[in-house]
């Protein structure tokens, strides 16, 4: 397999095994992600997982994929492809309900990785910066109320008074939230540009969070 010439679908689906497996642990939110997200369908991404976990249990290392990219194929792609694939890489990273540091890291590779250049990247990460800076202008929870599409959406009411009336009065809370205020605004920027992620989100974050943190 790996010396055979990886297809477009083939290259992006290696990409997001990558990320998938960077922290050590098979998440199976992760794996359905694969299956749901409307961009990692478009590329047959959970398709092909399958061989992909065929060639590593075979060969035992995805660097002999890697070492193939970027194909001529993934360098035509235009920016805006690309970088709806690395919206989409980022959210897996978080799917799990936590961002992963050392999946974070590859983002920056796998835009590489996809035949993106340095100054497109620059350029992709300082739209979301754009966009951290206006979502932080509000009162937080941002992946919820992008999620909810309303401020104050019961669910988001729920979720702000559970920050205020508990993690604020601890000091694991007050870590949460600090690094929350971080990367929140992120992939709520992300999301609110797709209806679909949006239900995505609740299905796998914001449902889960809300029946954990209200006993409904």
């Amino acid at each position: 397999m790996n010396k055979k010439k990886l297809t477009k679908n083939q290259a992006i689906s290696v990409v997001y095994c990558a990320i998938i497996l960077a922290d050590g642990v098979v998440d199976q939110n992760e794996i359905a992600w694969t299956h749901e997200s409307p961009i990692a369908k478009k590329y047959q991404v959970g398709k092909n997982r399958k061989w992909i976990s065929d060639f590593l249990q075979k060969n035992g290392n995805i660097q002999d994929l890697l070492k193939q990219m970027p194909t001529p194929e993934l360098k035509k792609m235009t920016t805006t492809e690309r970088d709806a694939i690395a919206g989409d890489l980022i959210l897996l990273s978080a799917i799990d309900g936590k961002a992963d540091e050392k999946e974070l890291k590859l983002i920056y590779p796998s835009y590489q990785l996809l035949g993106g250049k340095d100054e497109d990247f620059a350029s992709f990460t300082q739209e979301i910066k754009d966009a951290m800076k206006k979502n932080n202008s509000g009162g937080g929870c941002f992946v919820a109320t992008a999620t909810m599409g309303n401020y104050n959406h019961p669910v988001v009411l729920d979720l702000r008074k559970y920050r205020d009336e508990v993690l604020r009065k601890s000091i694991a809370g007050n870590i949460f939230i600090k690094i929350y205020y971080s990367v929140g605004p992120f992939f709520a920027y992300i999301i609110d540009k797709n209806n679909f992620l949006k239900r995505l989100a609740y299905k796998f974050l914001i449902k889960p969070l809300h029946k954990l943190v209200t006993n409904k």
